[in-house]
């Protein structure tokens, strides 16, 4: 059975509130340590992106290996890292590749797929949920270390430390998140999907605030910390008020004869938050309010001032880009939030502004920009600073 048709199967099972090693109860009913309101109703609606995005940074891919689209972006201090086509890329800062692997196999030193990956200042690891296993390769030229055979699927992971890794994960136990020791390779914590009496048995990605990983539930805006130490920690509430999740507002459906539960009122369900100094950028969908479009709210916890961004109605008029009204965000760093461009799909969008729209004021830096970015016909990763 493969990993996809056992996500399939798995979707209408109904797993205990149970954990392997702690009281899952107890975490659920814990306060957040900090509550960040989003409270839409007195957001700033926002139409065009330099109301509140200063400048991009942008760093061109070299072209020693075309790439194709992203999937994932993790960075850090040494680089850029990314996967496309089941092939996983580095580069610096400037954009040159440090290392490429394309190791698609069976043999224990490769992987069928790049589920995700994750970097410590030693190693890149790589889930291979078909292969059920995760492997390191040395960070500095990409040299293969190891390969830690597990009896789960490994989906998402992050590091903890230099030794230990969370996972999200399925597997015979159903799904749960599991904390793993890369050194001794074996599991030292395990929960299952504790909030699974109110969610549909999906596993969620982590996020990360200045550095510190966390773990979301489905449906719930709440966020957890967990450590080897002291476990998990209900760390962030984003506080939607009217559009939070309330677990009354559940139905169940049946789909391809599975029984699935979904939010009938169509609340606001966050698909991803990265965070920069005091302000987070909480990508979310709201069916309630459409069922199309998507939101990007942006919350500065310092100066309490909240900005709406809708993909409808939005306008890039940084880049004059046509074809992504939003910019989609994969991961954030120290100067903003990362982006991608991709130079054969802005070019002809952009060959067509009229006279009237090149009289802007932001026109000049737009060419400056697009005369970069089409030099190679690789993606260019793109750093939106805030105001």
């Amino acid at each position: 059975m493969t990993y996809s048709n056992y996500l399939t199967i798995c979707c209408g099972v109904a797993l205990s509130l149970l954990s392997c090693n702690r009281n899952n109860d107890s975490i659920i009913r814990q306060d957040a340590q900090r509550v960040i309101d989003c409270n839409l109703d007195d957001a700033v609606q926002i139409t065009n992106l330099s109301d509140v995005f200063d400048s991009i940074i942008l760093v061109p891919l070299d072209e020693k290996h075309l790439v194709g689209f992203i999937d994932k972006i993790r960075s850090d201090e040494s680089g850029i890292y990314l996967s496309s086509d089941n092939i996983m890329y580095a580069y610096d800062w400037s954009g040159q590749e440090i290392f490429c692997l394309n190791r698609e196999g069976r043999a224990m030193s490769d992987y069928l797929e790049i589920g995700d990956f994750a970097l410590s200042s030693k190693y890149v690891a790589i889930a291979d949920p078909e292969s059920m296993k995760i492997l390191l390769f040395e960070k500095s030229q990409g040299q293969y270390h190891k390969a830690i055979s597990v009896d789960f699927f490994p989906e998402d992971i992050v590091f903890l430390d230099e030794t230990t890794l969370a996972v999200n994960c399925g597997g015979a136990d159903g799904f749960r998140l599991v904390i793993l020791d890369i050194e001794k390779e074996e599991a030292i914590d395990g929960y299952f999907n504790f909030d699974q009496i109110f969610t549909e048995p999906l596993l969620q990605p982590f996020a990360s605030l200045n550095g510190t990983p966390l773990y979301r539930t489905p449906f719930y805006a709440d966020y957890y910390s967990f450590s080897k130490e002291s476990g998990l920690k209900k760390a962030i509430s984003f506080d939607f008020k009217a559009k939070n999740f309330n677990a009354n507002d559940l139905k169940t459906v049946n789909v391809m004869g599975f029984n699935m539960l979904i939010d009938s009122k169509g609340n606001a369900n966050i698909v991803n938050t990265y965070s920069v100094n005091s302000t987070f950028a909480i990508n979310y969908k709201c069916q309630s309010v459409s069922e199309d479009s998507q939101y990007l709210l942006l919350v500065d916890t310092l100066n309490h001032t909240k900005y709406l961004l809708d993909s409808e109605t939005c306008h890039d008029d940084i880049l004059f880009y046509d074809h992504v009204i939003l910019p989609l965000f994969y991961d954030s760093d120290g100067n903003g939030f990362i982006s991608v461009l991709y130079p054969n799909l802005w070019a002809s969008t952009f060959d067509s502004i009229d006279e009237e729209r090149k009289n802007t004021v932001n026109y000049p830096r737009a060419l400056s920009l697009f005369r970069k970015i089409t030099k190679t016909e690789n993606p260019s990763i793109m750093i939106y600073k805030l105001k």
